[in-house]
C-alpha cells in the first residue's frame, strides 16, 4: 500500500469516525474554500431539528514523520511513520450560548478519538495518540465562528528492505 492510500485510509477512517458524533455537522476530508457565499453556506451550514446552524468539520493531511530503526526504540528492519491530521471543527458563534455548545461538542469530538486506539479500515500495524486542541473564536466567509484545532496523530510500524 503507497502512502497516499494509506493515508486517504486514515482520512476517511477519521471523518467516519467524527460522523459517530451526535450532532457533530457536516465533516469533509478537504479544506472548506468556495467561491462565493452560496457554496460556502451548502457546506458550512448544519439542520438541527429543523434549525440552521453553521457546524463544520475538516479532516486535513497535515504532515508525515519518519522514525528510523534504532531511534525512539523502533526495531532493526522497521520505520516508524507519523501521519498527522488537523481537525478543524468551526461551530457558530452566538453572545447566548454557543461557548457552551461549542465547549461540549469539541469534549464529545476528543472523547471519541481519545478512545479511539485503531482507525477501522486502515490495514497494518497502527495505532493513534490522545489529541490535542486548541480553540478561538474566527471570522469564516461572512460570519464569526468558534474554531477548533485538533492535532491527531496515527503512527504506522513499517518493515522495509
Amino acid at each position: 500500500m503507497t502512502i497516499t492510500d494509506q493515508r486517504l485510509a486514515m482520512q476517511t477512517a477519521i471523518v467516519a469516525l467524527l460522523n459517530t458524533v451526535s450532532n457533530v455537522g457536516n465533516v469533509v476530508a478537504y479544506k472548506i474554500r468556495a467561491v462565493d457565499e452560496t457554496t460556502f453556506q451548502s457546506i458550512m451550514v448544519y439542520t438541527i431539528s429543523g434549525t440552521k446552524y453553521i457546524r463544520a468539520w475538516e479532516v486535513l493531511w497535515t504532515g508525515v514523520q519518519d522514525v528510523r530503526a534504532g531511534d525512539e526504540g523502533v526495531p532493526l528492519g522497521h520505520v516508524l511513520r507519523r501521519h498527522t491530521f488537523t481537525i478543524n471543527g468551526m461551530v457558530g458563534y452566538d453572545e447566548a450560548d454557543s461557548d457552551a455548545t461549542f465547549n461540549e461538542l469539541v469534549t464529545s469530538v476528543m472523547d471519541k478519538l481519545t478512545q479511539t486506539y485503531r482507525l477501522s479500515g486502515v490495514s497494518g500495524g497502527h495505532r493513534t495518540l490522545a489529541p490535542t486542541v486548541t480553540m478561538d473564536v474566527v471570522p469564516r466567509g461572512d460570519a464569526l465562528v468558534h474554531l477548533a484545532e485538533i492535532t491527531y496523530t496515527v503512527e504506522e510500524l513499517k518493515a522495509v528492505s
